[in-house]
């Protein structure tokens, strides 16, 4: 089997990203809209992150909130992180249930390009959480200098448009 007991569910990232500061930096939200029914999520998420940066690396960390109508956010560790540089995929040496593998190691890095457009597979944790239905999920993205210094949102352009979408993908479990 694969990650997960039931189907895989795309969400593109788009639309306008809300820019907002945390505590941490920048950061980028992107939200569904209000969800027309229950969403089981069990398993790892994936991040499909495309994105073009004005420096040679960035360290990107994912969050998954659910958003109650109320405003309220919740997480319980759904989160995901990466070193841009570390994003070259390989051949993991177990069975990796068909999710992204980065080796990490130092003959694998590849530096941004500023401007290039780069994709950055993420695998998020592990996770099996109930959205409820007129909840929404959302995505926050805060982004680091390798040094730990967040980096200005004139730093790290996620792309959106047309044909060069970042993908979340979620292992939902169909209702039922």
């Amino acid at each position: 089997g694969g990650p997960g007991a039931g189907g895989r569910s795309q969400a593109v990232v788009g639309g306008a990203p809300r820019r907002s500061m945390a505590s941490t930096g920048p950061e980028l939200t992107f939200v569904t809209e209000p969800l027309a029914e229950d969403l089981r999520v069990t398993g790892h998420p994936v991040l499909s992150l495309r994105i073009a940066a004005a420096i040679p690396d960035v360290d990107v960390y994912a969050v998954l909130e659910d958003l109650a109508p109320d405003g309220t956010a919740t997480s319980y560790a759904m989160n995901g992180q990466l070193r841009a540089s570390h994003r070259a995929l390989a051949e993991p040496p177990f069975d990796n249930l068909g999710l992204p593998w980065h080796s990490h190691m130092e003959a694998d890095a590849m530096p941004l390009v500023p401007g290039k457009p780069a994709v950055l597979e993420i695998e998020m944790f592990p996770m099996s959480y109930h959205f409820s239905r007129g909840h929404q999920v959302r995505l926050r993205l805060m982004f680091a200098d390798p040094d730990g210094s967040p980096s200005g949102e004139d730093t790290v352009d996620v792309l959106v448009g047309a044909g060069q979408q970042s993908v979340l993908t979620l292992p939902v479990i169909p209702a039922g």
